[in-house]
């Protein structure tokens, strides 16, 4: 069943009742939404444009367009968009049972995970799908992938330097953001500093904890993005490489053709004709 509209909360009394088959909720709101707090069935949470407001499990989250929750049975939530803000909405009920099909015993970490070209692809598939098997199997694939991107995760909160599960796990959420930042941002020519306090580190904090999780240090990481930024850019041919290099934020066309050309083994004035 698919839904183009945020439940009404004006019926809220104890919450939902656990739904009976799989429910895809695709909906655009651009004013101020409140959904009271509520016991969830297995639970997908995404937001395709500005970032949402939640409190899961009593914590405040915010779910930007480059990530999604999946929220395990009998965990809480509760809507808060407090802001008139263009919001596209996915929110994805699974039946009871229909997760342990997929994956037995499946246990989600409360975590930010990576909404990618996996994940999107597979919820545009959903939204054109009028066939309730290729709706089943479509969200067989998205829990799938969803369980993969948090063992991941998981491995990853691992190797946060700290002693207690809630501080790896809230340092986690903390570079998460760092991430989603940088990657909003690589057009900005930010420091290292400016990027921490984005998410109330410490720069050395920052830093150490940054290259423990993601194997690569956060300038590195971020000039990566630039570079990757640049050689989209170029393609198009229409920007010369100076432009580029200015527009990314480099500090000379010298200093940005040499890391280019170290990356991509291709100096950027040859991308047009590069095949």
């Amino acid at each position: 069943m698919i839904i183009t509209s945020l439940p009404n909360s004006d019926r809220f009394e104890a919450g939902p009742p656990a739904p009976t088959e799989n429910k895809v909720i695709m909906a655009d709101t651009h004013d101020k939404y409140f959904y009271p707090e509520h016991r969830t069935p297995y639970l997908f949470v995404a937001n395709f444009l500005n970032k949402g407001s939640y409190m899961l499990n009593r914590r405040q989250i915010e779910v930007s367009a480059r990530q999604f929750y999946f929220l395990n049975a009998n965990d809480t939530i509760e809507i808060r968009f407090s802001k008139a803000d263009h919001l596209k909405t996915c929110l994805i009920l699974f039946k009871e049972g229909f997760v342990e099909d997929c994956c037995p015993e499946a246990r989600f970490p409360n975590l930010p995970l990576e909404l990618n070209s996996t994940i999107r692809a597979t919820i545009s598939r959903l939204l054109q799908t009028h066939n309730r098997q290729d709706l089943d199997d479509a969200l067989f694939e998205l829990i799938a992938e969803s369980r993969r991107l948090s063992d991941q995760a998981s491995r990853r909160v691992q190797r946060v330097p700290a002693a207690k599960r809630t501080t790896k796990e809230e340092l986690y959420r903390r570079l998460s953001e760092a991430r989603d930042f940088m990657q909003d941002n690589a057009s900005q020519n930010l420091t290292i500093e400016e990027i921490a306090g984005q998410v109330c580190l410490n720069k050395f904090h920052f830093h150490y904890n940054f290259k423990e999780v993601y194997n690569t240090t956060p300038h590195r990481y971020f000039t990566e993005l630039k570079l990757q930024k640049a050689f989209k850019l170029l393609q198009t041919q229409q920007h010369s490489v100076t432009e580029v290099c200015f527009l990314l934020g480099f500090e000379s066309p010298g200093s940005f053709s040499n890391l280019f050309k170290r990356r991509f083994k291709i100096s950027p004035s040859q991308i047009p004709n590069f095949r």
